[in-house]
């Protein structure tokens, strides 16, 4: 169990949380939510794999590959990008597909794009959320052995301009069979990508802090468990109770190995981004008290969205914060849902660091007074 010692919320903050609803942001009255208790939760990690890029971050050379997974295995994977255009001249940044021996079948399970746009952190933020409330049907493709075809073409179709960034988070379902080929690729608006992609470079990597490659696992599943080990349940009679999301301690860092100019040992992804938060809490309130499930930036500014199960609030799609785009001050937070949980609630809520963002975030329990 976490050993951390109970913090209560001043009459201002309970106030303000009583007032407040989803999206909105909340001053903290001076509470620093590290001082509260740390969630010791279960964490397993899902999915079959996570084809991240962003080194670089700024595309300086036209007609690339920016991203290459050549096996993408069988089962849900997901493609998380996030670049901005520093060619001086117009970009398409697409997802291709190639099959691959005997051919292929994949399907985009849910897609979510930002921009172009000139803050990155409004289209990252703008990304997530869309991936979140994404409920088309994409039918599945069948791809013979070499067969190159684009996923998504609507993505296909924005033009970034110079000193625009675009973002995209795209789920990819690839059926029994032969894995087949995904890369992240930019080319010129009149390029045929699918007749270009066999012939592209690769675009040199920025090596600096940037990462792009391929991880093992594109979600988290993060829960409680009566094992005497790690926590049953959360009380109100705790107080403040919190998870840091994307710190690299309590919450490990993904690796991730570059398939597209293989550069030695996987490296960090720093920050978790692209990696779903799928959360299960049990919630208590032996006090009688209500609770508030509030998003903290501890890495300076921090705009995106969650979704989260109804309570006192009707739950869904939240952006963080609705207005203004992202909040800075550690001592701020935005209010995501807020719960009467009594003799028992179960919380489930997902949620990512998007692109453009800064982690660690804190997703923080507030027991306030009700009424």
């Amino acid at each position: 169990m976490s050993q951390s010692a109970s913090l209560s919320s001043s009459p201002e903050l309970q106030a303000a949380l009583r007032r407040a609803g989803p999206g909105q942001v909340i001053g903290l009255d001076g509470l620093d939510t590290n001082a509260g208790r740390r969630l010791n939760l279960v964490v397993n990690d899902g999915g079959q794999s996570l084809l991240f890029s962003n080194d670089p971050e700024s595309i300086t050379q036209p007609n690339r590959v920016l991203a290459r997974e050549p096996s993408l295995p069988q089962g849900e994977n997901r493609v998380f990008f996030h670049h901005q255009n520093g060619t001086h001249r117009p970009q398409r940044v697409a997802l291709v597909a190639r099959g691959g021996p005997g051919g292929s079948w994949v399907a985009v399970r849910r897609s979510g794009v930002g921009g172009p746009w000139s803050d990155p952190l409004v289209v990252g933020r703008r990304a997530f959320y869309r991936w979140l409330s994404d409920n088309q049907y994409y039918p599945a493709v069948r791809l013979a052995e070499g067969e190159v075809t684009i996923l998504d073409p609507s993505l296909a179709t924005l033009t970034v301009d110079q000193g625009q960034t675009i973002g995209g988070i795209i789920d990819i379902g690839v059926f029994p069979g032969t894995p087949v080929e995904v890369a992240v690729v930019a080319c010129d608006p009149e390029v045929p990508m699918e007749k270009a992609y066999p012939s592209l470079l690769a675009h040199p990597r920025s090596g600096n802090e940037f990462v792009r490659g391929t991880a093992k696992a594109c979600d988290r599943l993060l829960d409680m468990a009566n094992d005497g080990i790690h926590d049953a349940a959360y009380d109100t009679s705790w107080g403040v109770a919190y998870y840091r999301a994307g710190d690299g301690v309590v919450d490990p860092f993904l690796a991730v190995a570059d398939r597209l100019t293989p550069s030695g040992d996987p490296q960090p992804l720093a920050g978790n981004f692209g990696l779903l938060y799928r959360f299960h809490l049990w919630l208590t309130g032996s006090d009688g008290q209500a609770v508030a499930l509030l998003v903290n930036p501890c890495g300076t500014d921090y705009g995106g969205a969650i979704k989260v199960a109804p309570g006192l609030d009707g739950g869904g799609d939240v952006y963080l914060p609705w207005s203004p785009d992202s909040i800075r001050d550690p001592f701020q937070a935005v209010l995501a849902g807020r719960y009467l949980p009594r003799a028992g609630v179960s919380l489930w809520f997902q949620f990512m660091i998007p692109g453009g963002s800064n982690a660690p975030i804190n997703l923080v329990l507030v027991p306030y007074h009700p009424a």
